[in-house]
């Protein structure tokens, strides 16, 4: 997750802080899409760009793709 949002935001996975909010570190709308593409191709659950704006950082991200990962594995 965060070197995919290194990726999309064009800097070093480590000058990225995970508890920091993307916008933060210059993260603007279409990045956003940007980076909900990319996430969703790696790991196939679909994360709504809202929720990705909403979130405080790459941590909270991270739970928020976990949940729907799990969500979608349940029966």
């Amino acid at each position: 997750m965060r070197r995919t949002a290194a990726r999309v935001l064009g800097v070093s996975p480590t000058r990225l802080d995970p508890s920091r909010p993307l916008a933060e570190a210059g993260l603007d709308s279409l990045m956003g899409i940007e980076l909900v593409n990319r996430l969703e191709a790696e790991t196939g659950v679909r994360l709504p760009a809202e929720k990705l704006a909403r979130s405080p950082g790459i941590h909270s991200i991270a739970g928020l793709l976990a949940a729907e990962i799990g969500a979608a594995r349940e029966p």
